[in-house]
């Protein structure tokens, strides 16, 4: 069993290469794990036109507010990197703060800046 996190690369000096499996190997089955209930899920995908399937960027949310608390979030974001990409400091940010506009910016100005994928760069 490979956790996704493990599965997809950062392309380095392989820009080829998206994922670990070998040639010829396949992905036989796949599990997720279960989401608690009291969990608020989200997916969110923004696309050049209607027609298109891909996005140009997403975001996948799941938060768990009970009694207006943040008691777990999880948040990936996709379109912004090679991979599906963890925001693991935003999500800490907001574990224990109450579940407010004010808490998700302050929660999103978190990001790293050494490991952000949503950051600009000069390539553009």
């Amino acid at each position: 069993m490979l956790p996704l996190a493990d599965f997809y690369v950062v392309p380095g000096n392989t820009p080829d290469v998206e994922n670990v499996l070998r040639p010829g190997e396949l992905i036989t089955e796949g599990r997720a794990a279960a989401v608690a209930l009291g969990h608020e899920l989200r997916y969110l995908k923004v696309r050049d036109r209607s027609s298109y399937e891909f996005a140009l960027s997403s975001v996948a949310l799941a938060v768990d507010h009970s009694g207006g608390t943040i008691a777990d979030a999880r948040i990936a974001v996709g379109g912004v990197a090679t991979k599906p990409w963890r925001l693991p400091t935003v999500e800490a940010a907001l574990r224990g703060q109450p579940a407010t506009v004010a808490t998700y910016q302050a929660a999103a100005a978190t990001r790293s800046p050494t490991h952000d994928p949503c950051r600009r760069t000069d390539s553009r």
